[in-house]
């Protein structure tokens, strides 16, 4: 049954209309009754109107449930519902066809060492400099730029010196410059991009009336979902599309608005969607089908922080009563693994998200679900053990340790092979796939390592070629790090964590590949070892520790049975719901998140923790640090002198002024010594 806000948006005829929806109001629900009301009633014939939805999988489910509700009319022909850069894509490659656009070749986001090497090339080309010489950190920030600029539709004819003043682009002329170069090697090399799909087509149309007669006025209605999300290009091209026949019917959150490095605006919406589509009616989805009242409460309290967006305030539309618990821990592993242990007990079959903001925070979360025996899958990353940098770590202990050299039992076959490759790979030592294979296979039979290094080091070096010349340089270098390694001061296993990083060069190493990869990366090696610490782990636990669990992982490998625990990150849950939803780690630095010298928008990185916060239905853990002074201000306490000492928590809840209902825990020792100093 639809509500009265749903039913009026279902009613809408004519005429463009956005629509602002709050989470869980059912905003996609009300999109497919309107395009059914149009075909049911015969206002739009189904292959006059287009669906627009974010990705391919909304795509997917929104067309799905679209075709089952038509057939219950008697409709079998439905309308068209497409990702905008799939129809980009699709309109492209037709008019390749007819000799109206050049042929050029797909390179996705996930090759980006092309991307950024292109930007590098750029660079080089604008400065003089070998591209070899320009610090990654600089491509880093160049690289996002040109995403960015390619999504506002700028370029050197139409420079945007106040976006750039933004960014802190200090000369405006040359970033400028290096786009051009940029777009200049893109070209000669025949690629586009992910967002250079729309940008070439709209191109194309914009220079040439017969591509523009081409894709513009086909239809009477576009309806685009999650309207927050659409960058300056996506505007121009639903533009175009629309032309001057069709009503547009926008539908999304603005709250909800988190891709902006993609280019993403929430001030398209905010600001100029009247703009661009003039005279439209304002319709709200206010009630939310998902959580409940004190949720709603302390969600609307933290995004009413950000100045520029849309008014509206949610309100639990169901019975549903969500939980809220703000819990300050000492053991994240450990509170992690009892939070899912009780929500299943009394749940069966209960959906659990615990939900990060970043990759490397779920190394902790892992630990603890392995240690209690708890199944669960990761969406948009590795699991922690299969992390190359993880397994380095744990490479290094077992080298430390002789268990690598002396296995009698300590270590599995199969995950003494992959150690093996690990101490290879990292730092890189340019051995070849098959020597990886033969250290392999030679640590699985049970031989130690070392030898396998010593003997394939003398073979190299008797060797003229120049793979062998310099993989027995490589292998000489090992040797002497296992001889360092082993003068290291073993009781402390988070000291020796930092000794060998640090020795072993990996932070230069790691940075080669851009500020957020190296971030991501070098923050397994500082997750680790400040586990360690806490735990009072010496080199021999800490190993013993890992080869544990890695053992229980191998065996949650094998079931088959699909875990109802889901560890993924705040961007890829957008959509998403589950009973109860964990957010570690929610401490300064983390939320928001700080990439290398790369500032956070603060803005959209407290939207990000709004869209993470509200996937909730029945329970919300909110896990931060022992922070004195926000236990003070939660609890209405003085502040105490220690509250600039040790970890502060996200500064993002302290945006929430009023915790009453929310269930505060926190372990004894750290309460007596902030209540120590209460009246």
């Amino acid at each position: 049954m639809l509500t009265d806000e749903q039913i009026a948006i279902a009613q809408h005829r004519r005429g463009h209309a956005l629509v602002r929806a709050v989470p869980g109001s059912g905003k996609s629900t009300a999109a497919r009754h309107l395009i059914a009301q149009h075909v049911r009633a015969g206002w739009t014939a189904p292959e006059h109107i287009l669906t627009v939805c974010f990705n391919v999988d909304a795509a997917r489910d929104f067309g799905a449930q679209l075709t089952a509700l038509l057939r219950e009319s008697g409709c079998d022909t439905p309308p068209l519902v497409v990702n905008l850069h799939a129809l980009a894509y699709r309109l492209l490659r037709g008019l390749v066809r007819q000799g109206l656009a050049p042929p050029r070749k797909l390179v996705d986001d996930s090759q980006e060492d092309f991307w950024r090497g292109l930007v590098a090339l750029s660079l080089s080309r604008a400065d003089g400099i070998a591209p070899g010489e320009i610090p990654p950190s600089e491509i880093d920030h160049y690289h996002l730029w040109i995403v960015q600029t390619k999504a506002r539709r700028a370029s050197p004819d139409r420079a945007d010196l106040a976006w750039c003043e933004a960014q802190g682009i200090e000369d405006p002329a040359h970033f400028y410059r290096v786009f051009a170069a940029f777009e200049e090697e893109r070209l000669q090399a025949g690629a586009m991009g992910f967002d250079d799909l729309i940008g070439d087509l709209l191109d194309l149309a914009l220079r040439d009336g017969a591509v523009y007669d081409q894709i513009s006025d086909h239809y009477d209605l576009v309806v685009v979902d999650e309207f927050q999300d659409m960058t300056r290009a996506n505007l121009d091209l639903i533009r175009v599309l629309a032309g001057d026949r069709a009503s547009v019917v926008a539908i999304g959150d603005d709250d909800q608005s988190i891709y902006g490095f993609r280019g993403a605006d929430p001030g398209l919406m905010v600001r100029e969607f009247g703009i661009f589509f003039p005279r439209f009616t304002s319709y709200t989805l206010s009630g939310t089908f998902r959580y409940g009242p004190l949720l709603c409460r302390l969600s609307s309290e933290l995004i009413a922080q950000n100045d520029e967006r849309l008014d509206k305030c949610a309100r639990a539309a169901g019975d549903q009563d969500t939980e809220v618990h703000l819990m300050f821990t000492p053991d994240e592993a450990q509170t992690v693994g009892e939070i899912v242990a009780y929500e299943q007990g009394r749940r069966a079959g209960a959906t659990i998200g615990i939900l990060v903001r970043a990759y490397h925070q779920t190394v902790l979360s892992e630990i603890g679900l392995l240690y209690a025996g708890i199944p669960y899958r990761i969406e948009g990353a590795e699991p922690f053990f299969d992390r190359q940098d993880a397994q380095a770590v744990a490479g290094y202990l077992a080298l430390a340790t002789g268990a690598l050299d002396d296995q009698r039992g300590w270590i599995p076959a199969e995950r003494a092979a992959t150690l093996a490759r690990a101490l290879l790979l990292m730092p890189n030592r340019y051995v070849r796939q098959t020597d990886l294979d033969r250290a392999a296979a030679w640590v699985a039979s049970g031989r130690p390592f070392r030898d396998w290094v010593w003997e394939r080091c003398q073979e190299a070096m008797a060797s003229e070629d120049g793979y062998s010349q310099r993989l027995g340089s490589q292998l000489a270098q090992l040797l002497r790090d296992i001889r360092h390694l082993s003068q290291l001061n073993r009781d402390a296993a988070g000291d020796f964590i930092r000794a060998f990083y640090g020795y072993l060069g990996l932070r230069r190493e790691i940075g080669l590949g851009g500020a957020v990869r190296g971030t991501e990366r070098a923050a397994v090696y500082e997750v680790l070892a400040d586990f360690a610490d806490r735990r009072g782990f010496s080199v021999a636990e800490l190993q013993d520790y890992l080869t544990r669990l890695s053992a229980r992982y191998a065996q949650a490998q094998r079931s088959r049975r699909r875990p109802t625990v889901v560890i993924t990150s705040w961007h890829k849950t957008k959509g998403a719901e589950f009973d109860a939803v964990i957010l570690p780690d929610l401490r300064a630095g983390k939320s928001p998140l700080v990439y290398g010298e790369i500032e956070p928008d603060i803005a959209e990185e407290r939207r990000l923790f709004f869209v993470a916060m509200t996937r909730a239905k029945s329970a919300l853990y909110l896990l931060a640090p022992e922070d004195p002074a926000l236990y003070a201000s939660v609890s209405g306490l003085p502040t105490p002198p220690t509250a600039q000492s040790g970890e502060r928590a996200s500064p993002f809840l302290s945006d929430i002024g009023d915790w009453d209902g929310v269930r505060v825990w926190a372990d004894g020792a750290f309460l007596d010594a902030v209540q120590a100093f209460s009246p």
